[in-house]
Formats: C-alpha cells, structure tokens, sequence
C-alpha cells in the first residue's frame, strides 16, 4: 500500500531518539508554536510558519490518513521518529537563514 511505503521512508530516514533542543516539556505550546510528538512519545514545539513547507503538509497529511482527524484533546501524533524530525526541524532552520 502507498500509506505504508511512504511510512517507511520516514522511518527510514532516522532510527533512534534524540533530546535535541528542539523539543520541549511544557504542558501548552507558546504562542506562535504548535507540539506534535513523534512515533516514540517525544514532544515538539513547532513555529506555526512551518506548517506553510511541503514536509510538514506531508507530515499532517499521513497523520490523517493513518489516525484521522484530530478529534478530543488528542495530541498529533507524526509518523517519525525524533531522529527525522529532529532532521526537518534543524533543515528549516537553515533555509530560513538570511
């Protein structure tokens, strides 16, 4: 099936889970962020600009065709591992440089 082949070329791109500064322990998301967690239960803090890149609409499009749409304070869920997004994270940092 696509859903599974795209799934595995996500987790393919990073194994493992890291504490990298990209994550955080904080019950809300400041203003301006959103949290997302990863296959593993690790928690991120997103600036809302990034929802605007492609790898993020991917991201939340396969959250929904695997979980559906986010309904009674469930947390989004990706499907990645910290590795990966750790990756995308730190990659739109660098695109975003001046």
């Amino acid at each position: 099936m696509a859903g599974q082949r795209r799934r595995s070329l996500l987790q393919s791109k990073g194994i493992g889970s890291s504490n990298a500064g990209s994550s955080s322990s904080t019950a809300v998301a400041p203003n301006g962020h959103f949290a997302v967690y990863t296959r593993e239960g690790q928690r991120f803090v997103i600036p809302i600009d990034y929802l605007k890149s492609n790898i993020f609409v991917e991201l939340f499009r396969l959250f929904e065709e695997e979980f559906g749409l986010p309904a009674g304070g469930r947390p989004i869920t990706l499907p990645c591992d910290a590795t990966f997004l750790e990756h995308v994270v730190a990659s739109h940092k660098r695109w975003k440089k001046p």
